[in-house]
């Protein structure tokens, strides 16, 4: 076999093209199905970790999936809201985190998520420069996000403008960037991070007025002693440390919006009684997000059944043109061969020429395909920050 392999190396190499041919075909062929089982794993590994991290999500009954993406990815938006009386609630009943979740704006469109710093806490994420919001207006930048737009603490961001046609509120504002968070390799680093009440100051639900004087009255008369204005034309459209203290919120606390509240119960007991007590509701819904992800992976595997027998044609496909061009070859190398038997060679040693080249071919196929799946999962890990954003 030694000397059979020295001659089928000599052959392929004065046959380069041929041979590069039958290595490339050979590698795809392989390489689809494998890559295609890591993505699946390492996809099914991080959704399954974000999952896992948030035990429960409480929301208005609905689209599961549309609160979960939502609420662990900032997908999309929640139809219908909660209130802020359901934290309220959730925070006295339960001795578990609580951490109230409003994701309906953005900037740049990069999602602004109103929740408190419990969520930092529940979600082990840190400070890498600056410090927590504290104020009106004050956010905390995701590590990629503050890499996309080159922001540092100190800095001036503007919300994106929600509905053109809203005279009584939603206002884009300006927003001071106070701290940017470590990388986490999650959703959470391409976000903004903002406290509920300046959120709610984006909705129009918390805002300020400027006070109405001769120069801005609609009725314009110096002399009157009744000056008309409506509050719309004279909300404050920037927020300053001059007119921070001038905003209020029209309405209880109690009745301003949530997307959704997401628990971290203390322990197996309190999540059951939780998931008990909101099936039971019949305005509020209870998800576990793993599961619903795992709704999503069933639907995923199922369409990865179905590229198995795209893969298993492919792979037989490219070995019936494998097979072709042995023959071909062997039909141009017929003088070759009777050369091989005049000069005393057996049936044994052409079969062992052929199989150490079919050999020389696959490793040198395997090989290639070993290092692109290495380099496809190197890359798709780096990927799924952007992938499960």
């Amino acid at each position: 076999m030694k000397h059979a392999f020295f001659l089928a190396y000599q052959y392929l190499l004065s046959t380069k093209l041929r041979f590069v041919i039958l290595v490339v075909c050979t590698a795809i062929a392989l390489s689809l199905p494998i890559n295609t089982l890591i993505a699946v794993s390492v996809l099914s590994e991080k959704l399954v970790e974000r999952g896992e991290s948030t035990p429960v999500l409480v929301g208005k009954k609905g689209n599961e999936f549309a609160l979960t993406m939502n609420a662990l990815y900032f997908r999309g938006k929640v139809k219908d809201v909660i209130d802020m009386g359901v934290y309220q609630e959730m925070s006295d009943t339960y001795e578990g985190t609580s951490v109230p979740l409003y994701i309906a704006h953005s900037a740049s469109q990069t999602p602004i998520v109103g929740t408190n710093i419990d969520y930092l806490e529940a979600r082990s994420l840190s400070l890498k420069d600056g410090r927590l919001f504290i104020g009106l207006g004050e956010v905390l930048v995701g590590a990629q996000s503050a890499i996309d737009f080159n922001l540092q603490v100190g800095d001036n961001i503007r919300s994106d403008l929600q509905n053109l046609y809203n005279i009584a509120g939603s206002y884009p504002m300006t927003l001071s960037v106070v701290g940017i968070l470590e990388p986490a390799g999650t959703a959470d680093d391409n976000v903004v991070f903002a406290d509920l009440k300046t959120v709610w100051a984006l909705d129009g639900l918390l805002h300020g007025h400027d006070e109405v004087n001769a120069s801005n009255a609609l009725n314009g008369q110096s002399d009157s002693e009744n000056l008309e204005a409506t509050a719309a034309i004279f909300m404050f459209t920037e927020l300053t440390d001059q007119n921070r203290d001038g905003f209020h919120l029209h309405g209880s606390e109690g009745d301003m919006p949530l997307s959704s509240v997401a628990l971290f119960p203390t322990n197996q007991q309190e999540q059951d009684l939780l998931l008990g007590r909101m099936a039971l509701s019949e305005v509020l819904q209870a998800v576990q997000p793993v599961e619903v992800i795992d709704d999503i992976l069933g639907i995923v595997l199922k369409l990865q059944q179905g590229l198995y027998l795209y893969y298993a044609m492919l792979i037989l496909s490219t070995g019936s043109f494998y097979g072709l061009v042995l023959h071909l070859s062997l039909q141009l190398r017929a003088e070759e061969m009777t050369l091989i038997r005049r000069i005393g060679g057996s049936k044994q040693v052409l079969r062992n020429l052929l199989f150490a080249e079919i050999a020389l071919v696959s490793m040198v196929s395997v090989f290639i395909t070993l290092l692109f799946s290495l380099a496809f999962y190197s890359g798709l890990h780096v990927a799924m920050r952007y992938l499960v954003a």
